[in-house]
């Protein structure tokens, strides 16, 4: 990427271009507007976002391209005015479909989350973690203007209420990723029953540390988003087994679950979790054997499902499991491991757990395998 670019470093790219037409007998460039717009658009691809920030203001034709082609944008980088340079360049980048304007420290407000919905309708990416500033104007305004967003991330966004969190989820209905880490006002049961009443596709959800959370939104949740992939509950202090049992019973793609710190979890969420595992290998196993019986060729595919299931789980500080029902779970998920390098079994703090291990630290020899697992405790991270 090249950094520093400025409209003078631009400009020598046009006299340089200028005089390699020159020498090649082609035509001779006077002027960006002389320019293809498709070889602006191969430019912008070339360049950082700052640098493309400089170009739209070069001259009408850089304008245009941006305008036209841009799709995908960050100003992170932008450490003083991103509220100005967000309402600046709001109605000139209208096709942008991914902006990430996380922040270091707050400066984004409500009228520039408002100029974004009303140009960029396109959106279906939003980043707007950190946010301290913004209210719920913000939110009524994505809801209104941004309704084909399918990720967001509002980290951090203390000042956010449920109802506005309620009624942007009966607007964008396609969310497939949320990240409400931190927005202790914002997720509450009444705000996620509206989750799992309009956001049926939902895959991804962060809900660390929103104490509000219990057992009524996970089982919300549960019965409304079956597609969930990635669960964070770290810190949901109030919630207890019936969760983690209706999860287990309803979303069996369910791939990454954090239960840090939720010490009224006991051994019974933990036996259905194993259950769930249990059944989800018999039916992969019943799907192979039929194949193979039908002899339509497909038992290649159903085989390859044997690490499917959990393969992170996140159970630190969960003091009132005991090892037998954590055994039990690891023995039901092949993807999860204990094993050093691919640790996607995660039990910080609890003492007594120390002798639950997966089968890679029971085999004996050379071979066992030591490759990382695909899916980390950063997997809850929804940008």
């Amino acid at each position: 990427m090249v950094q520093g670019f400025a409209t003078r470093d631009l400009n020598l790219c046009l006299q340089k271009l200028m005089v390699a037409g020159d020498m090649n007998g082609g035509g001779i460039l006077k002027d960006w507007k002389d320019l293809p717009m498709e070889l602006l658009l191969r430019i912008l691809t070339l360049v950082d976002d700052q640098t493309v920030i400089v170009a739209s203001g070069v001259c009408t034709g850089w304008r245009e391209a941006v305008s036209l082609g841009l799709t995908q944008l960050c100003l992170s980088w932008c450490k003083e005015n991103m509220n100005n340079l967000v309402l600046s360049i709001a109605p000139k980048f209208t096709k942008l479909q991914t902006l990430f304007l996380r922040q270091n420290k707050p400066q984004l407000e409500d009228e520039a989350v408002e100029a974004i919905a009303k140009h960029c309708h396109d959106l279906r990416d939003l980043d707007l973690s950190k946010s301290f500033k913004l209210t719920d104007r913000s939110l009524y305004a994505l809801a209104h203007g941004c309704n084909h967003l399918t990720k967001l991330n509002i980290s951090g966004c203390s000042d956010f209420s449920d109802n506005a969190l309620a009624y942007l989820t009966s607007t964008c209905r396609d969310l497939k990723s949320l990240n409400l880490c931190g927005c202790v006002r914002a997720a509450t049961d009444k705000a996620l029953q509206a989750v799992g009443r309009n956001c049926n596709q939902l895959q991804y959800l962060n809900l660390g540390w929103c104490e509000k959370v219990s057992d009524v939104g996970v089982m919300s949740l549960a019965y409304g988003c079956p597609d969930l992939r990635a669960l964070d509950l770290c810190g949901c202090i109030l919630i207890t087994d019936k969760s983690v049992i209706a999860l287990a019973d309803r979303c069996h793609g369910l791939r990454s679950l954090g239960l840090y710190y939720c010490q009224n979890i006991t051994d019974r969420a933990m036996y259905s979790l194993a259950s769930s595992g249990r059944r989800e290998q018999q039916a992969r196993q019943d799907l192979l054997f039929a194949s193979v019986f039908n002899g339509n060729g497909n038992g290649s595919k159903y085989g390859k499902g044997k690490n499917e299931g959990l393969r992170n789980l996140n159970i630190s500080q969960c003091t009132a499991l005991t090892p037998p029902a954590v055994q039990a779970v690891c023995d039901s998920f092949p993807g999860l491991h204990t094993c050093p390098g691919r640790h996607s079994l995660i039990i910080s703090g609890c003492l007594s757990l120390t002798s639950v291990h997966c089968a890679c630290c029971r085999q004996v020899g050379p071979f066992s395998p030591r490759w990382p697992t695909t899916i980390t405790p950063e997997s809850f991270s929804v940008q």
